[in-house]
């Protein structure tokens, strides 16, 4: 059986995602299946972008000679702003 919290009406997919990168966290895309069950980040990422005017960024990422992208995080510059607004709403 899975420890993994499933998404409910009250606690969407987008929802879990914001509130792990408001309180600071980084994801990837392998961090958000294996933590959330969640298979579709970059989806989600593009409407907290678009929608919900968040400013994620998403970092380049090394391993093994090969690059990719794949680390989002809102900017640690922008963290205050961004809690400050979303606890306003």
């Amino acid at each position: 059986m899975s420890n993994k919290p499933k998404s409910t009406k009250q606690n969407t997919q987008r929802q879990i995602i914001r509130k792990h990168l408001l309180s600071g966290g980084t994801i990837t895309t392998i961090d958000a299946f294996s933590k959330y069950g969640i298979t579709r980040l970059p989806a989600i990422i593009h409407v907290l972008r678009q929608k919900e005017k968040i400013p994620i960024e998403t970092i380049r990422i090394q391993g093994d000679g090969h690059k990719w992208w794949g680390l989002n995080r809102i900017p640690p510059a922008k963290l205050k702003e961004v809690r400050r607004a979303a606890s306003d709403k």
